[in-house]
């Protein structure tokens, strides 16, 4: 369901739900998958979610309706998809669509038609599908999924509301924030404490809260001052994160807390820096969703080295260094 995809792709995802929950249709739309490893399975939420007769983005409300169970075992009429045979599209799959969607749907009020490497319709195929998007039908909405929007025909394209999904290479957000969320303060060893109490008594600490406000204070001049950060290396960071444990603690923080100025900059709630959120806003006005998943993916690499024999000083050289030049 789309909601699934509201953290893997978050922009792509409100854009989505916005024109669900506004009911303003346009007849075509274009996914550009910038290698995205599930952007087949966003697509076909996305129909779902079209076909819909209530809008759901989720089946906690779906009661009796079967429409999107049908769907993902390829027997609903009014959700076609096509792929290409080989090497091409060919022109009589077009036309088959184009006849199948002649008469008014059997069941539901639209029509939705998936067309996966749309660079691959052959040039019979891509004039028949021209024609097809140049008279639109209010109730037949098509759905364009391609990696190579520069091949396909401009005609084409300029007859879409192109969706741009989030590039692996630049940011898998659903792993990374699913990494995240599956794991506690505890699991990422962040907290070493096994019951409330005793986590309650820990995030007290003194040594504990001046650990993290050092780390967040790191992290603001770090984006804020650059050229300037190792003058004050000593201050900000060797004051408290001395050990491999506080290098450990140290890093956990930095992605909870670039994870919270995603949070921010998309419109979620702060999970757990609330009370740094003026660092925060200005964090995320500096930065745009693909900086920021550089960064944390940076951060992360950067952690697993931590528990090899690796040198504390140098690592933290590098992590200056690879946040700076982002």
């Amino acid at each position: 369901m789309l909601d699934d995809f509201s953290t893997g792709q978050p922009i792509s995802y409100r854009l989505m739900k916005n024109i669900i929950n506004s009911k303003q249709f346009n007849h075509a739309y274009l996914i550009q998958t910038n290698n995205y490893y599930k952007a087949e399975q966003l697509a076909l939420a996305f129909a779902k979610a079209l076909i819909c007769l209530q809008g759901y983005t989720n089946n906690h409300e779906c009661n009796n309706c079967c429409f999107c169970e049908r769907i993902d075992n390829n027997n609903f009429p009014e959700l076609k998809i096509i792929r290409p045979e080989e090497l091409w599209i060919k022109k009589e799959e077009i036309i088959e669509l184009q006849n199948a969607y002649s008469l008014k749907p059997l069941e539901g009020n639209k029509r939705v038609y998936i067309i996966y490497e749309p660079e691959k319709l052959n040039h019979q195929s891509a004039n028949s599908l021209l024609k097809f998007l140049e008279e639109p039908q209010s109730n037949i909405i098509a759905i364009l999924v391609t990696n190579n929007v520069q091949k396909i025909i401009k005609t084409i394209v300029s007859r879409c509301q192109i969706i741009n999904l989030i590039s692996n290479k630049l940011a898998d957000y659903e792993k990374l924030f699913t990494d995240i969320n599956d794991f506690s303060f505890l699991k990422l060893g962040l907290l070493t404490h096994q019951n409330e109490k005793e986590l309650q008594k820990y995030l007290e600490d003194k040594e504990n809260i001046n650990k993290i406000k050092s780390v967040i204070e790191f992290i603001s001049k770090l984006e804020k001052e650059y050229n300037d950060i190792l003058l004050d290396i000593n201050n900000l960071w060797h004051s408290y994160i001395k050990e491999k444990k506080d290098f450990i603690f140290a890093f956990n923080v930095i992605i909870f807390f670039y994870k919270d100025v995603i949070n921010y900059l998309n419109f979620n709630k702060i999970e757990i820096f609330d009370e740094y959120q003026m660092i925060i806003k200005k964090i995320a006005a500096n930065n745009d969703n693909t900086t920021l998943s550089r960064k944390l993916n940076k951060v992360i690499s950067l952690k697993e080295t931590i528990t090899s024999n690796v040198n504390l000083n140098l690592l933290l050289d590098k992590l200056v260094i690879s946040l700076g030049g982002v």
